[in-house]
């Protein structure tokens, strides 16, 4: 009777054999040199070193990592083997890659902050370029009001996300006003920024330019 977790040995006379019994059986099993080495073992100081850094943390850990995966799955983990796993959506190409760059770099031309720019630096890291050499679209929203629309699009981003209200001075045609408004989405349209949200004032949603 052959062990489920049998370890063959490829110079045993009976190895053809028991290879295939095992695989009859669906047997899980390795083989020597094959595909299991006897080194893939923790050695004792490893268990150590282990046992210490989990007493460390009082154990309280998310999970732990003991083998590392045959370096062909790295790679196709990695997206290096053939492009990624056949009709894999997690693989970003390199149009997709420059199609997302160009997104942060017309929303960093607005930025008042090093946000953008740095998540850029980590998709592109290793490229040597924030603009690879296939990049052939950079967008600026800035407009005309290069130095004063950052920090009014920081201002109002930050109390879309901390769900604060704003107090603006609004000018129309018809009236001169201060108003009250909760904001929800900030809108770039044709040329110009818009402010989309909840009136205070006039109790209604309204829509209204943000640039000047």
């Amino acid at each position: 009777m052959i062990s489920r977790t049998a370890f063959l040995e490829p110079d045993d006379p009976d190895f053809e054999e028991k290879f295939q019994q095992l695989e009859q059986r669906g047997a899980l099993f390795r083989v020597n040199h094959r595909s299991w080495w006897a080194e893939e073992l923790p050695s004792e100081a490893e268990y150590l070193e282990a046992r210490a850094n989990l007493a460390r943390v009082h154990w309280n850990v998310d999970y732990i990592i003991s083998h590392c995966c045959p370096s062909s799955i790295q790679d196709v983990l990695a997206g290096l083997h053939h492009g990624g796993l056949p009709g894999d959506r997690t693989v970003l190409t390199a149009p997709e890659m420059q199609a997302i760059l160009a997104g942060l770099r017309s929303l960093d031309s607005v930025s008042g902050t090093r946000r953008y720019a740095q998540l850029m630096e980590k998709l592109s890291a290793g490229t040597g370029a924030l603009v690879p050499g296939g990049a052939h679209m950079l967008i600026d929203l800035s407009s005309w009001y290069k130095t004063s629309l950052p920090p009014k699009i920081e201002l109002i981003q930050g109390a879309i996300e901390q769900y604060r209200a704003i107090r603006f001075a609004y000018f129309s045609p018809k009236e001169e006003s201060v108003r009250i408004v909760e904001p929800c989405y900030l809108v770039f349209h044709w040329s110009a920024w818009y402010l989309w949200g909840w009136c205070r004032s006039r109790r209604i949603s309204a829509c209204s330019n943000s640039t000047a």
